[in-house]
């Protein structure tokens, strides 16, 4: 269940939503509300030796461990435009050249006493001043790690793993 916390309905106000599969239904009014997924961009960033850029997590959720960059994609946004946002807000770096890699699903991203489910959209592109970045927002730090020394277990997130393991297995040679 999404929110167990949730138990007025939002339309008519009754008590008594019940969690059917994947919504809530009101037995008064019967309003369905649906809780899908929220979109959430990130990027694969090679340098020109080939070496990956890894986030440190600055907040949490899993503050302290590796993350690609990215974020949460804003309403009314495409995700070429979140990621490309993100970058800028997290590492004060323009993103170039992206295409589109692949997606994950991430069921675990607790937030506050809220599990979230969010659908992670990965992009490759590239940075043209890579000496330029900065570490702001939501990233304590930044490091280039050589694709041999990828460390899967020191990520944060399962969609995080699955998609550096989907690029390190079908993209890098």
């Amino acid at each position: 269940m999404p929110n167990p916390h949730l138990t007025y309905c939002p339309a008519c106000g009754t008590p008594g939503l019940e969690y059917i599969q994947k919504q809530f239904h009101c037995p008064a009014c019967h309003l369905e509300l649906f809780f899908n997924p929220g979109t959430a961009v990130c990027a694969i960033i090679l340098n020109p030796q080939g070496r990956l850029l890894v986030t440190i997590r600055a907040h949490e959720p899993k503050q302290g461990t590796w993350d690609l960059p990215g974020g949460f994609v804003d309403p009314g946004e495409t995700a070429e435009h979140a990621i490309r946002r993100e970058i800028r807000e997290e590492l004060s770096v323009e993103l170039q050249n992206i295409t589109y890699l692949c997606s994950a699903a991430n069921s675990h991203y607790h937030y506050k006493g809220i599990t979230y489910q969010t659908t992670d959209l990965a992009f490759i592109g590239t940075i043209q001043y890579p000496e330029r970045i900065e570490a702001k927002d939501d990233v304590q730090d930044y490091k280039w790690v050589a694709l041999e020394d990828i460390d899967l277990a020191v990520f944060g997130f399962d969609s995080m793993r699955q998609i550096v393991t989907h690029y390190m297995t079908t993209l890098s040679g």
